[in-house]
């Protein structure tokens, strides 16, 4: 999951549009991201330039993104393709499964608007209270 920052009074969720909604603007980024993605997994040793260029080929046909590619065809685990995601992107990783949400946090939130926005709040930001971290399902 990517982390957002949501001010606790105005809830406006960030980074997150699903790909059935995406603008052409949206659709340049995801291009970008994927580009991206591909070059650092090659500069990593986890994909050679032939496969990066076979997925860069079907993104530009089909429009599907790059880490959608990567996940179905199981080229890169799904650990090193969310910290590439989260070097490529900026956005740190967050483990879930290693975090004790404290209720207060949970509470803040409407179920429903989590739900609809597949998000979870986890924590206050330890640098403005006023703000929590969600995390973001992508």
């Amino acid at each position: 999951m990517r982390v957002g920052r949501v001010g606790r009074h105005d809830l406006h969720v960030f980074w997150y549009c699903p790909a059935v909604c995406m603008t052409l603007p949206q659709a340049r980024k995801e291009k970008k991201l994927s580009e991206k993605l591909l070059t650092y997994l090659v500069e990593h040793g986890l994909l050679n330039q032939e496969q990066a260029e076979q997925l860069r080929n079907e993104h530009n046909e089909n429009g599907r993104s790059a880490r959608e590619l990567l996940s179905e065809r199981g080229l890169v685990s799904e650990e090193q393709l969310l910290d590439a995601l989260a070097a490529v992107s900026r956005l740190p990783v967050v483990r879930l499964y290693e975090q004790q949400i404290p209720l207060e946090v949970r509470q803040l939130v409407r179920a429903d608007l989590l739900r609809e926005n597949i998000v979870l709040p986890f924590a206050f930001d330890p640098e403005d209270p006023g703000i929590i971290l969600v995390a973001l399902n992508d």
